[in-house]
């Protein structure tokens, strides 16, 4: 069993390094799911440190080093996770959009399409009023294009993600996962 534990340790932690170098892989069926604690508890940091800055600063004036010293997270720490600012900014975005996500699946308790997009709409005003600082630290960057994107190519990833549940859960389309994403989020 020690010899087992053993292993398995190695395959997350050779399956994270491969997964790091862009190579795709299957992840053994074994294999945790999650995040160990102390990650979670790193990225949160990172991300409420981050958060901070850009209600303070455009995103192209953060620097890394700020990141980790309002987050009390170490550079070598933050690249273990992160190959770059905009590999962090990445997450960052995905992290909003699963904030968003849980907001409006506790708001939007109807089966009319309408009402749905109804409380979407106040959800994303609730969203920029509360980012307010942050949304018009963005908006007048020289990096929103490149801003643009990496919220562009998140989102495209999330939309395959949720097609392809949905399609597991038996919901038919009309063309592929990735065709309906790209026409879903215009990507």
């Amino acid at each position: 069993i020690f010899f087992t534990k053993i292993l398995d340790k190695c395959s997350i932690i050779v399956y994270n390094y491969l997964k790091s170098c862009e190579i795709t892989i299957r992840r053994p069926a074994n294999m945790a799911l999650t995040e160990d604690a102390r990650v979670r508890k790193t990225k949160v940091k990172l991300l409420a440190s981050f958060r901070t800055l850009l209600a303070e600063k455009s995103f192209e004036d953060i620097t890394i080093n700020e990141i980790c010293e309002v987050s009390g997270i170490r550079r070598a720490t933050f690249y273990k996770h992160f190959s770059d600012k905009y590999a962090f900014l990445k997450y960052f975005v995905g992290s909003l959009r699963r904030q968003f996500d849980e907001k409006l699946e506790k708001r939007a308790k109807t089966e009319s399409t309408s009402a749905y997009y109804v409380e979407y709409l106040r959800a994303l005003i609730d969203f920029l009023t509360e980012n307010e600082q942050m949304v018009k630290n963005a908006l007048v960057s020289s990096a929103l294009p490149a801003l643009v994107e990496v919220i562009k190519e998140k989102n495209y990833e999330d939309t395959c993600d949720r097609i392809k549940k949905s399609v597991e859960d038996g919901m038919v389309i009309p063309a592929s996962v990735e065709t309906v994403a790209t026409m879903m989020t215009g990507a």
